[in-house]
């Protein structure tokens, strides 16, 4: 789990490092792409054979963020805890794989791409990169959360009490 949580770390230090940056250097309409185009390259530098990373939300902007079938309980989970509740989940998979989900929560500087309303130069911005936009957010709710999957021959016993059932777990 250690593995998964370094991972899921980078992808969100990644991320709000290089959100910041852009922002400082051209606004929100400038760093709509940042979350979307970081999440694939902070994914291929940190995922292997036997670690996937990923990023997901119940307001999807780009379908192929689309949770993994494990994931959407716990993302469900999440989204309806209150803030002060919503820590990471660590689920054992049926295969014999970990699962971990940490919620992505709404940063202050978010707001300016997911909350409402939006600049009228942000709104064309999302329009432009998606037919469809994660907006609304608020820093008291989470919608959208990081993932990683350990696939693994054995789980031991320190291994998470949760369980996801197989009818809830990716095809492998």
């Amino acid at each position: 789990v250690e593995r998964a949580r370094i991972a899921v770390a980078k992808l969100k230090g990644g991320l709000l490092t290089e959100l910041k940056k852009q922002l400082d250097a051209g606004g929100p309409a400038k760093a709509i792409n940042v979350c979307g185009d970081m999440t694939t390259r902070i994914r291929g530098e940190v995922s292997s054979a036997e670690l996937q990373i990923g990023r997901t939300s119940s307001k999807l902007r780009n379908p192929k963020n689309t949770a993994p079938a494990w994931v959407t309980p716990l993302l469900a989970e999440l989204e309806a805890a209150p803030a002060d509740k919503r820590g990471p989940r660590e689920v054992k998979l049926p295969d014999g794989g970990l699962g971990y989900v940490e919620p992505l929560n709404t940063a202050p500087l978010c707001l300016a791409c997911h909350g409402a309303p939006l600049a009228p130069e942000v709104q064309a911005a999302i329009a432009a990169r998606s037919s469809s936009g994660s907006t609304g957010a608020s820093p008291s709710r989470s919608s959208s959360a990081a993932s990683s999957r350990r696939r693994c021959s054995s789980v031991s016993s320190r291994s998470p009490s949760t369980t996801v059932s197989s009818a809830a777990a990716p095809a492998a």
